[in-house]
């Protein structure tokens, strides 16, 4: 795997930072995303999970970033799996967030924490 592609662009006045991953051969593997603190965005390529891609990505922004923070879905126990194994901690449950993105629904999700945060 190659060192990440780095993409830096400003939401809503906060710096957000995308990481594009690539195999030796130039092919996608996968991203992640940080706008401030927040870990907003981990895609894997379909063709690359069970890999540990993202445990490698995870891993790539605890060495970059001080303190983070990210939401899981409960029942996203894959993901929960990764970022456990990169030193993130559950920090609460929150009931009923708000999510627009996915169709505004209203659903439970996890917070866990990394570094300063936790």
């Amino acid at each position: 795997m190659r060192d990440p592609i780095v993409s830096v662009s400003i939401i809503n006045d906060k710096k957000n930072e995308e990481y594009f991953f690539m195999d030796d051969n130039g092919d996608f593997l996968g991203k992640y995303s940080v706008l401030g603190d927040l870990i907003h965005s981990v895609y894997v390529s379909r063709k690359h999970r069970g890999e540990g891609l993202c445990k490698k990505m995870m891993k790539d922004a605890t060495r970059r970033y001080k303190k983070l923070i990210l939401h899981v879905r409960p029942n996203n126990t894959a993901a929960i799996k990764w970022y456990e194994g990169a030193g993130f901690k559950k920090k609460e449950l929150i009931k009923n967030f708000y999510d627009d993105f996915y169709g505004g629904k209203p659903e439970n999700i996890l917070l866990y924490t990394y570094g300063k945060n936790t």
